[in-house]
């Protein structure tokens, strides 16, 4: 049976922050890889690491591609990682990691021959997001932003699906991601210019209500909906996989601290 991966990216990250991510996925009955693209964390984050069965490939603190973040350079170390790989993966997801925990195993879905994408609240366009406008419209222009706006925001945190389609995404992206031009927000522009204007190959788009993923940032506390065990559910009553942006809400914290205890 083949193996599923798990990529991220964590840069100056206390394990304590870190931990949420990977205890929680490790719960769910995760069995498959696990790897990290660290910059400036400490040994002892990495020791721990090492003891939940994570690969951390360690950057040099000053390796930032000419100048990008690490949420932009991520992109890059998953496409370079994913093609010098011999393991034959059945799913990748590549993931934002100190705002993401996980209920059920993130693969427990069909996403065979798709690159999966994750919309947030339904209510919440991208023209209602001053800072997405903003990264938008750095990215594109205006006339772009006129064009998609109307969208909802497709976050770029959480990617899942079937490896070779994930590299066609990687491939995409990249293709917008280029010095020296990039900065900080310009994957979320790119993100959903590529989406919105159907430029993805093999693409499912999931609603935040009825997909694997719920990305709770802009979802208000009484919209969220539990089952008898605590665990965060979907309009069907359905367990969701994976929780994105989860800290937004200190209640939430608390509420689901139980996944990674």
């Amino acid at each position: 049976m083949k193996k599923n991966l798990v990529m991220g990216a964590v840069s100056g990250y206390d394990f304590s922050l870190i931990s949420p991510f990977v205890i929680s996925l490790r719960k769910t009955g995760f069995t498959g890889d696990i790897c990290f693209f660290a910059s400036g964390i400490s040994d002892r984050t990495k020791h721990y690491l090492r003891l939940l069965d994570v690969q951390v490939v360690t950057l040099p603190q000053e390796e930032q591609f000419a100048g990008m973040a690490i949420s932009i350079t991520r992109f890059m170390l998953y496409q370079a990682f994913l093609a010098r790989q011999d393991m034959d993966y059945e799913g990748v997801m590549l993931t934002d990691v100190r705002d993401v925990v996980f209920q059920v195993d993130p693969f427990a879905f069909d996403f065979s021959g798709k690159v999966c994408c994750f919309l947030e609240a339904e209510e919440k366009r991208i023209i209602d997001c001053p800072m997405n406008c903003e990264w938008l419209r750095s990215k594109f222009g205006d006339p772009v932003l006129a064009e998609i706006g109307h969208n909802p925001i497709s976050c770029v945190g959480t990617i899942i699906g079937g490896k070779s389609q994930v590299q066609g995404y990687l491939k995409v992206m990249l293709e917008h991601l280029t010095p020296p031009f990039t900065i900080p927000g310009d994957d979320t522009a790119v993100h959903n210019y590529l989406i919105h204007t159907r430029q993805i190959p093999d693409i499912a788009i999931f609603a935040n209500e009825d997909g694997p993923v719920m990305t709770v940032g802009y979802k208000s506390s009484d919209s969220m909906s539990f089952d008898g065990a605590g665990f965060l559910s979907n309009t069907a009553g359905k367990i969701v996989n994976t929780i994105h942006q989860y800290d937004r809400h200190p209640q939430l914290l608390e509420k689901l601290s139980f996944l990674y205890a």
